[in-house]
Formats: C-alpha cells, sequence, structure tokens
C-alpha cells in the first residue's frame, strides 16, 4: 500500500504533539541529572521521552558558535517587543531538556533576553556543545513568531533543523516573505534526503533585509510514488542582519 504526503505539526515541546505546553517539574537531589527543577529559575536535566512518530518536525532555530562549555553557558534571544519568549533547549544525543525559564532569569537588556546556567548536567552527562538544539517563540496576534537562539556567540549564519524519526524525502524548502508567501521565493535549498532522524540546513542572510519571513517545507515518505501534492507547512520567524554579526 502506497503512503500518502506526511501530515506536518510543529510541536512546542519535544516530548509532544501538537500545541502542547511543556509541563513543570519538581525540585530533587540537585547531584542528579534528573530533569528537575534547579537554582529555582528552571526545569533542565535528563528526561525519558517519546520522539513524534511521523511527519516531519520544525525543532531548532539557532545561531551558534560554541566548541566548549565554560562553567556558565549563556544564551541571548533578540528583543522585538517587550514579551519574554518561551525557550527549549535540548539534544538529541542524550534525553537532555531545559526549558520553564522562570521569567525574571531571563534578563532584558537593550537588544536581547539573555539568560546563563550552570553546565553541570551537561558536563556530568558528556553532552557536546554541537548537538545542543533551542528554539524560542512570541506570540502576536495569535501566531507564533520564532526567533534565533544564540548560543555562545553567533556563527553568522542561522541553523535550522527538522526532525523525522522515519526516512523522507524533503522535497520543498524554501525562505519566502513574510506578507507575499506564494511569491518568489529568497532562498531555495535543494531537496534533502534522510534515513531518519536530525535535518540539518544553515543560510547566510547577512545581506537579506530585516523583516519577518516564513520557511516553507514539505516532505513525504521514502519510497513514496505518490502523485498526490505535497502538504506544505509555513514556520514563521523574525530576522536582522545585526543579529548574525
Amino acid at each position: 500500500m502506497k503512503h500518502k504526503f506526511i501530515p506536518f505539526c510543529v510541536t512546542l515541546s519535544i516530548i509532544s504533539v501538537g500545541n502542547l505546553q511543556v509541563q513543570a517539574c519538581k525540585p530533587g537531589n540537585q547531584l542528579s541529572t534528573d530533569y528537575m527543577r534547579r537554582d529555582d529559575n528552571r526545569c533542565e536535566g535528563i528526561k525519558s521521552r517519546s520522539l513524534v512518530s511521523g511527519g516531519i518536525n520544525f525543532i531548532s532555530f539557532t545561531t551558534r558558535n560554541i566548541t566548549e562549555f565554560s562553567s556558565q553557558v549563556k544564551l541571548q534571544i533578540p528583543k522585538i517587543s517587550n514579551e519574554k519568549p518561551e525557550v527549549v533547549i535540548f539534544s538529541h544525543q542524550r534525553p537532555y531538556q531545559l526549558d520553564n525559564l522562570t521569567p525574571q532569569f531571563l534578563i532584558s537588556e537593550t537588544s536581547y533576553f539573555t539568560f546563563n546556567w550552570s553546565n553541570y548536567v551537561l558536563i556530568k552527562e558528556k553532552i557536546l556543545p554541537k548537538n545542543l538544539r533551542a528554539r524560542a517563540w512570541i506570540k502576536q496576534d495569535s501566531e507564533q513568531i520564532y526567533l534565533p537562539v544564540q548560543l555562545q556567540k553567533t556563527s553568522g549564519q542561522y541553523e535550522f533543523v527538522l526532525f523525522s524519526k522515519s526516512p523522507a524525502i524533503v522535497s520543498t524548502l524554501e525562505i519566502l516573505p513574510y506578507k507575499s508567501p506564494y511569491k518568489k521565493n529568497i532562498k531555495k535549498f535543494k531537496p534533502i534526503t534522510s534515513l531518519g532522524g536530525e535535518i540539518i540546513f544553515n543560510w547566510d542572510a547577512r545581506n537579506i533585509p530585516s523583516g519577518r519571513y516564513k520557511l516553507k517545507f514539505a516532505a513525504k515518505l521514502k519510497g513514496d510514488n505518490s502523485p498526490e501534492k505535497p502538504r506544505f507547512k509555513y514556520i514563521t520567524f523574525e530576522h536582522k542582519p545585526q543579529w548574525l554579526q
């Protein structure tokens, strides 16, 4: 029996399907690396979870230049309003997750919100900096707007990560203008074949004007020769060239 094109869902939590809120955590033995409340400002630790069973999921939007962990790990999230964003940091290398930041610990600076946290769990669980993933978002007019999470320093480009548990072919991958998402694309990526797992691609947008854009993608199961048209998914994100400099 032939498979149909995969319907898409965007998850606000790596452990859930749909727009389910990330569950809070409880305090515990701080010497353990289990997922728990830490320093009264975040939930962090190793958390068993089942990945989304089907489809392609948008999981990470960052700019990074981090090769090793100092005693304090730093992230920055650009400010486009005074609304503090939701943040999720995680790794597929180990089921590591950090979320539920207490708002007062997400420090508001001139152009960024910043957060620093201990590297204790990351070091003890031997999680490599290159395997950290993150996403941050706010809601405006009922729409979810993603913001690039800067890990330590910018790399000069954006890193987007999709995830597919099953082998898949990402046939459409484009950056489009927000106000005219059906017109000519700003950037078109080559189709990507995945055996399952993360699908990573980068975009150097330093010469792209500031504004709001959409990531458009579609995929189907590998080996599916169905003639049906693909179902497209759009992810809205904010961009400014100075965030990559």
